[in-house]
This record gives C-alpha cells, sequence and structure tokens, in this order.
C-alpha cells in the first residue's frame, strides 16, 4: 500500500531553505540485511531519528 505526502525541496547544494512544495510517493519495503541484526540492534539503542539507508533496485 503506497501514501503520499507533501514535501518541501530545494536545489541540490543550494544551502536555502526549502520552498517549492513537492508530492513524494511513500511505500512500504521490505530490506534484507546479510548482518541485520546489527542493524536492529542500532534501531533499538538509537532510534529510528538516526538510521539512514540507501538502496538500490536489483
Amino acid at each position: 500500500m503506497s501514501k503520499e505526502q507533501s514535501i518541501l525541496t530545494a536545489p541540490l547544494g543550494s544551502g536555502a531553505p526549502a520552498k517549492i512544495p513537492v508530492t513524494q510517493r511513500l511505500k512500504t519495503v521490505r530490506i534484507w540485511f546479510y548482518n541485520g541484526i546489527v542493524i536492529m540492534e542500532d534501531i533499538k539503542s538509537k532510534g529510528l531519528d538516526d538510521v539512514v539507508l540507501d538502496a538500490i533496485v536489483l
């Protein structure tokens, strides 16, 4: 199931505040990690605010 959320963006590297409204489509995905236990422990101890994931489509 997908959700839509209105967000603000600025040109990359501009350092300017975001002023351009953009609609971003959010989707729920399942991610598999070779060493997922370490990542789950980080999420439990730090919360999701400190977790950043880069993903590529295989």
